[in-house]
């Protein structure tokens, strides 16, 4: 039906004023304009319902007068921005000169009202210019009914921006988690040969996969296969996973941002503790560690000694957590729609807080320390699978990897769209606002330390001249501590000192103990941020950035959940706002498990085995899916239709063998490691003011299990059922793909299979494939569905 409904259109558009220009080209013009429409959905939604065939589409005069009606009001406000279209069309070509007279009269004498519709239906001198708007008016009917097809009939909120582009969707995805980067001199190299093997790779693929079948995660991965869906639910389920626990972030700093307007920043200077007879005495706890440390665990987590003891209820973070959600809903309460206005501030935001904060870096004294600590690497390091394991999770989170956001995003690209280009642009951007925001970290980080450090001297130094005197008289060999000394002082007596134990002050050691994750936010930063003048401006720009940068990301993840609800078609009859208040309510409820005093351990938990691992699994699975079951080859195909241009040997051999061997390596390596050495989590010492490792508890390791295989057991169990006749995920019609006008429009000829193909990929003359499983050749996927 959808290459009949094509057909019956370009009919149309070759009848206006003989006008030859192809389909595909005003398609993707209008299709710009038709994603600004207003309040659609409600209306669309009763033209869906109605069964229209192909000859009641090319016999406009018998349509009824409903249909005619709700199509025409829906379009009115849409007119203006196709009148835009023709115009910049003028520019290139004049005979559309009598097309936008027509279409301005048409526009400036049809009263879209209802009494005018019924003249107008009913035969009015005004009728030619009816069937104008008419086929205006069914090629917006076209459109959105592929769109219904893209998201398995589901009702969606259609209405994106033009500048929402895949570029910008994704580019917030960086900053979200810098503040969240693990402190490991070796972690550049990681970092940078992840990206390359890895990050840039899938995020191609991912790009790619979307862009050629049209469709979300779920839908994308059952078209592959049927038996390859459940990794789009894996993502789902991932998704909804990080969302649960990232907006405890957002908590945290908006509880930060609040206290940060009070005349002296409440974690500037140790509170006092005061006793019955009115004496004080700075609060022990907070001597023994630090005021930033004092205010982050005692003040703002009402932490516990440990996970097994939640103790006191945090009704401060648990305020905080709902008004969050309630922030989070009503960014996400009208679709792309409303969260893709709001991106426009969260992801320019935080670079202008970045390069404020920059600038204030580089004039910090010890910055340059800082900085060395960054780029000077542990060699050692390279050894620790953990670190690896954290660089690929650096970069699954900066560029959104696996999470099922990207292939979504990019299935509302044009069909022609240079998705190689983008891959490059945006993972150089990415990395650049990596580097720049680590640059901005490390500078702060090396002004903390040096002041720490040169603290730390002076203290040394007023000991030792205490004892000795004068500065001259200083020993160049300090006596060990304990040692008997005696000292002749300035009246000629002679003193018996025990030596004390001096401070022991070293840069690299204070830039190796930097803290990292969310102690890196609210713990170094603060610190920092205290030696600032006017330190409250710089605490409020400061966690109003990462605020943005949290929800930003927040509603973008949550969205991806959202969205494959509807595509499963769990709820069908539900309003997608009911939906997402629904989803934001359970998950405030839920998330009430991080506001008691072992919450932040339950928080470390999710943090670090929710994402991590589930999400390698899913893009190991997702380079099998597209290189061994859907075929390199004709991936490398459809590429080549929609770019122009055919993926190097580089990428292929990546898909292929570099990036699953990789996942899989680190994968068990850490594994490995965990069960070797153990895995723990840091809990808070209030005697000591220092944080000790503790072991997991055994419910939460069977809580980490149950995280981990919620995520990806969707993936054999999907495969399993099928076998046996059972469809967790429906098939659905595939997408329209313009395969004949995209090969006549970039002059593409059969590729011929190389002899580097042959031997690194098995790809035979036929197109089939070997090495591992073999695949089929071209498949009616390929053929021009219109």
């Amino acid at each position: 039906m959808a290459k009949e409904l094509h057909k019956c259109l370009i009919n149309y558009f070759s009848q206006l004023e003989k006008v030859d220009y192809k389909w595909n080209q005003l398609s993707e013009e209008a299709t710009r304009s038709l994603h600004g429409l207003k309040n659609q959905s409600e209306q669309l939604r009763l033209v869906i319902s109605n069964e229209v065939d192909d000859a009641e589409l090319c016999k406009i005069n018998k349509l009824r007068d409903r249909l005619i009606f709700k199509i025409l009001m829906g379009i009115n406000d849409e007119l203006t921005l196709l009148f835009d279209i023709l115009t910049r069309f003028n520019n290139v070509n004049q005979d559309l000169n009598n097309r936008l007279n027509n279409l301005e009269i048409a526009r400036s004498k049809v009263s879209l009202d209802e009494e005018t519709m019924k003249e107008l239906v009913n035969g009015t001198p005004y009728r030619p210019r009816l069937n104008l708007l008419l086929e205006w008016a069914i090629e917006a009917f076209n459109y959105y009914r592929q769109l219904y097809l893209l998201i398995n009939g589901s009702i969606k909120q259609f209405n994106y921006k033009d500048e929402e582009t895949i570029e910008n969707l994704t580019k917030s995805f960086d900053e979200d988690r810098f503040k969240r980067l693990r402190i490991e001199r070796a972690f550049l190299i990681p970092y940078f040969v992840m990206l390359a093997i890895e990050g840039i790779p899938i995020f191609y693929l991912e790009l790619a996969i979307g862009q050629r079948l049209r469709k979300g995660a779920i839908g994308v991965w059952n078209q592959v296969s049927p038996y390859m869906g459940g990794i789009g639910v894996s993502s789902a389920v991932v998704s909804f996973n990080v969302a649960l626990y990232y907006n405890t972030i957002i908590a945290w700093c908006l509880f930060y941002f609040v206290q940060s307007f009070q005349s002296q920043l409440p974690w500037a200077e140790c509170p006092n503790v005061y006793f019955q007879n009115g004496s004080y005495a700075p609060e022990p706890e907070c001597v023994v560690s630090s005021p930033t440390q004092y205010f982050w665990y005692r003040t703002t987590l009402m932490i516990s000694e440990d996970i097994n003891t939640p103790e006191i209820f945090n009704w401060k973070i648990a305020l905080a957590l709902v008004i969050a959600w309630i922030l989070v809903y009503m960014c996400m309460i009208k679709g792309i729609a409303s969260s893709g206005k709001v991106v426009y501030v969260t992801a320019t935001f935080p670079y202008i807080v970045l390069i404020i904060f920059f600038f204030r870096g580089v004039t910090l004294t010890g910055m340059s320390d800082g900085l060395r600590h960054l780029f000077t690497p542990k060699w050692w390091k390279l050894t620790d699978p953990v670190v690896w394991l954290e660089a690929g999770t650096q970069i699954f989170f900066s560029l959104g990897l696996a999470f099922g956001g990207l292939i979504a995003f990019s299935s509302y690209n044009p069909v022609n769209n240079n998705c190689y280009r983008d891959a490059i642009m945006v993972s150089l951007t990415n990395c650049f606002t990596s580097m720049f925001a680590g640059i901005v970290v490390f500078s702060i980080i090396g002004f903390k330390a040096t002041m720490v450090y040169e603290h730390c001297l002076s203290e040394r130094n007023n000991t030792l001249i205490s004892i000795f005197g004068q500065i001259d008289k200083i020993p160049d060999e300090i006596p060990a501590s304990g040692t008997l000394l005696n000292i002749t002082t300035g009246n000629g007596t002679l003193d018996n000192l025990i030596m004390p134990e001096l401070p022991e002050c070293d840069l690299e050691k204070e830039l190796d103990n930097s803290a990292s994750g969310t102690g890196l936010a609210f713990i170094i930063f603060t610190e920092a941020i205290n030696q600032f003048p006017g330190a409250q401006f710089w605490s409020i720009l400061f966690f109003l950035m990462l605020f943005t940068l949290g929800i930003d990301s927040q509603f973008g993840t949550l969205e991806g959940v959202v969205t494959s609800i509807v595509d499963m078609k769990l709820f069908p009859n539900l309003r997608k706002e009911i939906l997402t208040g629904g989803i934001c309510l359970v998950c405030c409820v839920i998330s009430m498990a991080f506001a008691h005093g072992a919450g932040s351990y339950v928080f470390l938990l999710f943090d670090n085995f929710s994402g991590n691992f589930p999400l390698l699994i899913i893009a190991f699975f997702e380079c099998i899916a597209v290189s061994y079951v859907y075929g390199l080859k004709r991936f490398a195909d459809d590429i080549e239709l929609m770019t122009g241009n055919r993926p190097g040997l580089y990428w292929l051999i990546c898909w292929k063998y570099l990036s699953p061997m990789a996942m899989l390596s680190i994968l068990i390596a850490s594994i490995v490691e965990i069960i070797v050495d153990g895995s723990g989590y840091p809990a808070w010492v209030a005697s000591k003011g220092i944080t000790e490792k503790h072991e997991w508890p055994v419910w939460a390791l069977v809580l980490i299990g149950i995280l981990i295989l919620a995520s990806v057991l969707w993936i054999p169990t999907v495969a399993i059922c099928r076998l046996f006749g059972i469809l967790i995920i429906e098939d659905n019609e595939k997408a329209w793909f313009p395969a004949a006008d995209l090969k006549e429009f970039h002059g593409i000829v059969p590729h011929e299979v190389t002899p580097a193909e042959t031997l690194l990929f098995c790809i035979r003359s036929d197109g089939s494939e070997g090495l591992c499983c073999p695949t089929g050749g071209p498949s009616d996927d390929d053929e021009d569905l219109t």
